[in-house]
């Protein structure tokens, strides 16, 4: 069973892309009120914080209520519809179309030094990708991966292979898997 967003749902149903037991849910992880926090008490040295696919801004917009003098940036590749209404924001967040692959491109970062946060959150990771290597760029302290057990990202359980970083904490939680990395 493929598990998809309502609006990547939306745009298959355009394109006339008929899926086979296709699932629509709103995010793909289920953070409960002690998982918030423990990730709140993890990422209290952290005063910029990225969300890479914030999508609906569910988890973002939580940990920045419990978090207000924290920095928090949501990016998504599809906030760059138009017709996509973007999620309502905290003072403290913000959302922008933006890519992983372009924020940690050195093409895309020509000229400038790329842009880099204390803390990266993820709540997916496509299946194969390089995403681990590409955060690792982007962060200076901390990674929180919050990966579905049920949805399509890869083995879950351990991702290992990020330079220059350590597993600082890691458990399971209802349908989630959160491991906190920590840099060296």
């Amino acid at each position: 069973m493929m598990e998809i967003n309502p609006y990547y749902a939306e745009q298959i149903k355009k394109r006339g892309i008929k899926i086979d037991k296709l699932k629509i849910v709103k995010h793909f992880f289920i953070p409960t009120e002690k998982d918030l926090e423990k990730i709140t008490k993890h990422i209290k040295d952290c005063k910029e914080i990225v969300d890479i696919g914030s999508g609906y801004g569910l988890l973002i917009n939580e940990l920045a209520k419990r978090n207000p003098e924290k920095s928090f940036l949501g990016i998504d590749t599809m906030y760059w519809d138009k017709t996509f209404q973007l999620p309502m924001a905290e003072k403290n967040v913000r959302f922008e179309f933006n890519g992983i692959e372009a924020m940690t491109s050195k093409r895309f970062n020509r000229g400038r030094k790329r842009k880099r946060f204390d803390g990266v959150i993820c709540c997916w990771m496509p299946d194969g990708s390089d995403w681990r290597e590409m955060l690792s760029y982007l962060t200076r302290k901390k990674i929180v991966l919050i990966l579905s057990r049920e949805f399509a990202t890869g083995t879950t359980a351990v991702y290992t292979g990020m330079k220059q970083f350590d597993m600082e904490k890691a458990w399971t939680s209802n349908r989630s898997i959160i491991q906190i990395w920590r840099k060296l």
